[in-house]
């Protein structure tokens, strides 16, 4: 598509590397700091990626103890949730990787909100978990393992992104080392692998973009594994693929061929996303977490079709009276979004953030930065409805459930959009990086220790 132009001369090799070394360092302190299961649903993501591990790719059963609570009982009574006055202790940490597990204590149960994922999210977790218990390690020796196998895979997908961008280095940077995303990246969640994969994917794109030589096979297989991985991991960040409509069409010789292979890929991508979900949900039986008590498919479903203007209205009145706190949950409300970091970091990292993505060296025509604001606002869309079908009660005025660390992935369609600059010079971008990165890694730490452990 015309108007889309990169930069060739802002290689900053040194930044990609300044990143592999703090976010390495902040996550594996975040790995044994962050208490166990206090990432959202680390729970349910723990036994998932367990049930896996033992080759369970489908059933959404899976063994854990009596008490609900999978082989950490040692360690789970002093999980600080519930109790705010609760404090930590490093003992705790020392006495979880002690504990041997129990392998005799097992009965059957169910996972509430992750049966339905694709093993794709839990690879990495699964296959060191697996490892682990070939060597009879400890529970904690485990639970620890398996948070640094997502965290390693998440900040080699951001370094290889960076490589693959060095004109948005400076913005990917950014995000990589914000609150929310090493938080979420140090953890047994899938969103490490749904973030490494969504932004190397973005990159990967982008990067395409760049060259206008004919295309190779080894690259148009590399797009069919992207469409898959995205449509197996989270479809609504299928959007992304959008960005392959910046790819020069003479690159496939024909606009025939370039249309119809971007159109492929995205047919792709939503097909073995909904073959899954016939296969997990309807013969399996895995369930789709519904706020029970609260909201109701079908009532809401109906009003939806009987009442679509009223719905768009509910849609945008939600997304302006929750931006300001979406925008702090981008950056970072970590635990059980309960632990809120210094109040004047927020704005000055959001500001810090735009100009990152002003400065960026690529000129986008103006029909490409429609293509990416309509791809970020298809998949609110598509969140939105899904929240408004699960979690919202009946008649609501307000969607719930909705939490702007859902937009990280979407992060490289999102900021591109205002790019307009000529690129700062790479000694400024490194120093802005490296006092950025000492400070968000700062805070992040310091909320986490004064909300979860006594000084």
């Amino acid at each position: 598509m015309s108007g889309y132009d990169f930069s060739r001369d802002n290689n900053i090799s040194g930044l990609w590397k300044l990143y592999l070394i703090m976010a390495l360092i902040a996550g594996s302190i975040l790995v044994f700091l962050t208490p166990v299961y206090e990432v959202p649903d680390e729970a349910n993501h723990f036994y998932r990626a367990w049930q896996i591990s033992e080759g369970s790719f489908l059933s959404p059963a899976v063994k854990n103890q009596e008490d609900g609570k999978i082989y950490l009982t040692a360690f789970y009574p002093k999980v600080f949730s519930s109790n705010e006055t609760d404090t930590g202790n490093f003992d705790d940490i020392k006495n979880f990787l002690n504990t041997p597990v129990n392998y005799e204590s097992i009965t059957s149960s169910e996972i509430s909100n992750t049966g339905a994922y694709t093993p794709l999210g839990y690879f990495p977790q699964a296959l060191i978990c697996f490892i682990a218990r070939l060597l009879n390690c400890n529970a904690g020796v485990i639970f620890y393992a398996m948070r640094f196998a997502a965290l390693i895979f998440a900040v080699v997908c951001v370094c290889l992104s960076m490589r693959l961008l060095p004109e948005q280095n400076l913005l990917i940077f950014l995000i990589g080392i914000m609150p929310m995303f090493m938080f979420e990246c140090a953890s047994v969640s899938c969103d490490p692998i749904i973030y490494g994969v969504c932004f190397l994917s973005a990159a990967y794109l982008f990067y395409l973009a760049k060259s206008e030589n004919e295309i190779k096979p080894v690259q148009i297989f590399a797009l069919i594994t992207i469409a898959l991985s995205i449509g197996l991991l989270k479809q609504i960040y299928g959007t992304i693929l959008l960005l392959y409509f910046f790819i020069p069409y003479q690159r496939f010789k024909t606009k025939t061929k370039f249309f119809a292979f971007g159109l492929f890929l995205m047919a792709l991508c939503i097909a073995v996303s909904l073959l899954w979900l016939h296969i997990s949900v309807k013969q399996f039986n895995a369930e789709l977490m519904i706020l029970e008590g609260v909201a109701d498919f079908q009532r809401q479903k109906d009003f939806i079709f009987s009442e679509p203007g009223r719905f768009i209205q509910i849609l945008f009145t939600s997304r302006i009276k929750t931006f300001t706190a979406d925008i702090a949950r981008f950056i970072g409300i970590l635990g059980r979004l309960n632990v809120i970091l210094a109040r004047w970091f927020y704005p000055v990292y959001a500001l810090l953030l735009l100009f990152a993505a002003f400065t960026i060296k690529i000129r986008l025509g103006f029909f490409q930065r429609v293509i990416m604001i309509f791809g970020v606002m298809a998949s609110i869309f598509a969140m939105d409805i899904f929240f408004y079908l699960t979690w919202t009660a009946v008649e609501s005025n307000i969607i719930f459930g909705f939490q702007g660390r859902y937009l990280i992935p979407l992060s490289l369609l999102i900021f591109p959009v205002i790019s307009c600059g000529s690129g700062l010079k790479n000694r400024t971008q490194f120093y802005t990086a490296l006092t950025a990165g000492i400070i968000s890694i700062s805070v992040t730490l310091y909320g986490i220790f004064n909300f979860y452990y006594e000084w």
